[in-house]
């Protein structure tokens, strides 16, 4: 399931306070869970995300490669999909919305 890093890091973080948890997730799929950072701060979880932002949803490129879409012209309106750089998400910005102190890009 796609986005199931920052959840699971929530769970493992609750499930051992002691131990910190980094969790290393692609940006894709962390749109899909982007409340867990909120969670992380709110119950002042011991968790490090890191998010690798290639600006894709990679499982949809590989669900579109399997389709044998045909290419028409630059690209395609199903290629677009996968596409989530317009407009790019600034990381830092949402993460300082749901609390995070000590977001950066590096």
């Amino acid at each position: 399931m796609s986005g199931t890093g920052p959840r699971l890091a929530v769970g493992a973080a609750i499930a051992c306070p002691d131990r910190p948890v980094i969790n290393i997730q692609a940006d894709g799929s962390a749109m899909c869970a982007l409340q867990a950072l909120w969670t992380q701060v709110r119950e002042e979880l011991q968790v490090v995300t890191i998010i690798c932002a290639n600006r894709t949803y990679a499982i949809l490129k590989l669900e579109l490669a399997q389709q044998k879409i045909p290419h028409i012209g630059q690209a395609t309106k199903w290629q677009a999909l996968a596409d989530i750089g317009r407009p790019c998400t600034d990381w830092v910005l949402l993460a300082g919305d749901m609390g995070v102190q000590h977001a950066i890009k590096v």
